[in-house]
């Protein structure tokens, strides 16, 4: 399942790390991962969908929070 609102990485770690209210200032360069974890990287690490739940949106499912924000403000207190 994915929400309506697909992040990348990147702008995952900031809307998280604003709702810790910590700084998003580490990443984590391909490299270090390919090192650590080689050919899988590649496949499962480094790949990136921009998946939308189409079939639920087209069904008419409604989502109680359609942003990582709004989620985050609700699981984090």
């Amino acid at each position: 399942m994915t929400s309506p609102e697909p992040l990348r990485n990147r702008e995952f770690g900031r809307v998280l790390a604003r709702a810790l209210h910590r700084p998003s200032i580490f990443l984590t360069p391909a490299f270090a991962l390919w090192l650590m974890f080689g050919q899988m990287a590649d496949e499962a690490l480094l790949v990136s969908e921009r998946a939308l739940p189409r079939r639920a949106m087209d069904e008419g499912f409604r989502f109680e929070r359609n942003t990582l924000a709004e989620s985050l403000a609700r699981q984090i207190r």
